[in-house]
């Protein structure tokens, strides 16, 4: 059975990653909400504790963190299954996949997987872009 725990930090990775394109589609935040609250260990007062972050936008450097975090949590293939899907069907709620949420797509996966040089790779590419 999936974690409570493990449902919180895919939720949190889940509105981190609807503003990959840097807006929440009114799409994307319906599925949030309903997709959010089935997941287990998650009700009502859980979402309106994460729903602040659909105000905001969450930034590359911040999503990768909270991967990382989430992937220390994932248990077993059972876990990893759980998460890859969850960000899957994020990305199909709104009826089209932009090339930078396909991008972070692959990225998230990879991180997932525990692909480390995935994780290197993505701050090298947020340095060099802040340096240009």
């Amino acid at each position: 059975m999936i974690k409570q725990e493990l449902s919180l930090a895919v939720a949190k990775v889940l509105i981190a990653a609807a503003w990959v394109d840097g807006i929440v589609q009114e799409e994307e935040e319906r599925f949030l909400r309903d997709f959010i609250i089935r997941m287990p260990g998650i009700d009502e007062s859980t979402w309106e504790e994460l729903a602040p972050m659909l105000e905001r936008p969450i930034y590359e450097a911040e999503r990768i963190r909270m991967l990382r975090d989430m992937r220390l949590l994932i248990a077993d293939q059972k876990d990893r299954r759980f998460a890859i899907q969850a960000i899957n069907q994020l990305f199909i709620s709104d009826g089209e996949i932009a090339p930078e949420e396909e991008e972070a797509v692959r990225q998230m996966v990879s991180i997932i997987n525990g692909d480390e040089s995935a994780v290197y790779q993505e701050m090298l590419k947020m340095i060099q872009r802040l340096a240009s």
